[in-house]
């Protein structure tokens, strides 16, 4: 089964219709910088990981400026998540939010079954949380 970053998983809702935020992927701080400059205003940064929990590992940042910008996207991009290192972040517009949503398509690695999770909210770490609710 292929596994997706958070950008690849974006363009795919993006190019079926649904409503995103603007940003890119960028494999370099001079690369975040052009996107931020780009999207002229505040960003959100995050490091494309497959794992759960990135704010809580420093993983998302926000940025007004384009210095803040190269601070934050070369300290995410020297990070490693358990031994892989971080490879790609997602710069994208910082946007206020009236309501959050999570979906997922997953593998419970246990069961060795496909698992769908949806959520009236978001957040980080929303995957263990999940995991420990009751199933339907």
């Amino acid at each position: 089964m292929a596994r997706l970053h958070e950008y690849q998983g974006k363009a795919i809702l993006a190019a079926n219709g649904f409503k995103i935020p603007r940003g890119r992927a960028a494999s370099t701080a001079d690369e975040a910088i052009k996107a931020a400059k780009e999207l002229a205003g505040e960003v959100v940064i995050k490091i494309q990981a497959w794992t759960t929990g990135r704010a809580g590992i420093g993983g998302v940042a926000f940025a007004k400026k384009p210095d803040d910008v190269r601070t934050h996207a070369a300290r995410m991009l020297a990070m490693k998540v358990g031994q892989f290192p971080v490879e790609a972040l997602l710069v994208e517009e910082k946007i206020d939010i009236e309501r959050e949503f999570f979906l997922s398509f997953a593998i419970d690695d246990a069961a060795r079954a496909p698992v769908i999770i949806f959520a009236g909210g978001g957040g980080s770490g929303i995957e263990e949380r999940a995991a420990s609710t009751r199933r339907i």
